[in-house]
């Protein structure tokens, strides 16, 4: 007998009553609170909520207390707070150097304890008061030096020369004295190789000034794709959060940061795609291997019907790859004749 040609409402697909967004029946407390008053079954209305309906006029009642709390941050402490250090609790004598970092935690320490507390974080960034305000200081320059290879700790075998580094951690900049390791412990890797695993990403291959952590990498990358920010509005912003008033120099990161940020979305795409378990390696890349494939384009095994195959020939089209070319006359403008193509990241082969 001739099989039976299918509706497309026949076929097999698993997929078919999947829904990404689920509608639980549970209503979120917020939505229900500034929804309209609606009648029971009682034929009451239901009560109304300040805090949704008018959140800004409760806000309204406490400003006060916000501003003053908010300018407190910016006041010396009082009591014990200011007179001693909360660690070592020595007693500050006369115009001792008092320092805070508001990433340890809202209270004052002495130099000594700043410097050894920040062995192992030489990304924080404390302030001395100055007997007017709080001025950001670095680390370095209170004579904290990190020990790459070792998490900050001792190295038994440090390198003899201390260096600087420029480290781009979002949402500040900072200027880090290091040294790098020279001991077995680190299993004698190279410099860069000791940057990387710091989650230190070089901006450069040869004695390299300048880096950027890993995670300010990744929060670049998912501003760049879902707010559309470029590398000048990321590096600016990031200069302004260190010293929005230029009074001290800040190193210019722009071209570096453009080439690292580049760098990272492609050893994302070959991670994302196995290159790093493959025996030939990166250079084996063929042409096409990074690609990710279109989710609404028709996969056979992925997303079409088992039995796709069988349906009506008036309702095959369903299930055809449809490729339509379209003209982008923007684009066309970057065509020009006098610049400069940019260098391939990586040759593949065919």
């Amino acid at each position: 007998a001739k099989k039976r040609k299918l509706q497309p409402s026949e076929l097999e697909d698993p997929l078919a009553a999947w829904n990404p967004l689920p509608d639980d029946g549970n209503t979120r407390a917020d939505e229900a609170e500034g929804a309209d008053a609606e009648e029971s079954g009682t034929g009451e209305k239901r009560k109304r909520y300040d805090s949704s309906d008018e959140p800004m006029k409760l806000w309204r009642e406490h400003i006060d207390v916000f501003l003053d709390e908010l300018i407190r941050h910016d006041a010396p402490y009082a009591g014990r707070r200011w007179d001693n250090c909360s660690l070592c609790e020595t007693p500050f004598a006369g115009n001792a150097s008092r320092f805070r970092c508001l990433a340890c935690g809202a209270f004052v320490q002495c130099r000594e304890c700043l410097v050894a507390r920040h062995a192992t974080f030489p990304l924080h960034s404390p302030e001395e008061w100055n007997g007017s305000f709080w001025a950001r200081t670095e680390l370095g320059k209170l004579g904290c030096i990190y020990q790459l290879g070792h998490g900050g700790l001792r190295c038994p075998h440090a390198a003899p020369m201390v260096r600087e580094m420029v480290v781009l951690d979002f949402p500040r900049i900072h200027t880090v004295c290091f040294r790098y390791c020279a001991c077995d412990e680190s299993d004698r890797v190279n410099n860069l190789q000791q940057l990387l695993r710091m989650g230190w990403y070089p901006a450069s291959t040869t004695d390299p000034r300048s880096c950027a952590t890993f995670d300010t990498l990744a929060t670049f990358r998912l501003l760049n794709v879902s707010s559309n920010v470029n590398v000048q509005d990321f590096i600016k912003c990031m200069e302004k959060r260190t010293d929005a008033t230029r009074v001290n120099p800040i190193p210019d990161r722009y071209k570096g940061f453009g080439l690292m940020s580049r760098q990272w979305s492609f050893l994302k795409r070959l991670k994302r795609a196995g290159r790093a378990h493959d025996a030939l390696g990166v250079a084996g890349t063929r042409n096409g291997e990074l690609a990710v494939r279109c989710w609404a384009c028709p996969h056979d095994g992925i997303n079409l019907p088992l039995n796709w195959r069988d349906v009506a020939p008036e309702y095959q089209f369903l299930f055809m790859l449809i490729i339509a070319v379209d003209t982008n006359f923007r684009l066309r403008h970057r065509l020009r004749p006098n610049e400069r193509d940019a260098a391939h990241i990586l040759r593949t082969t065919s």
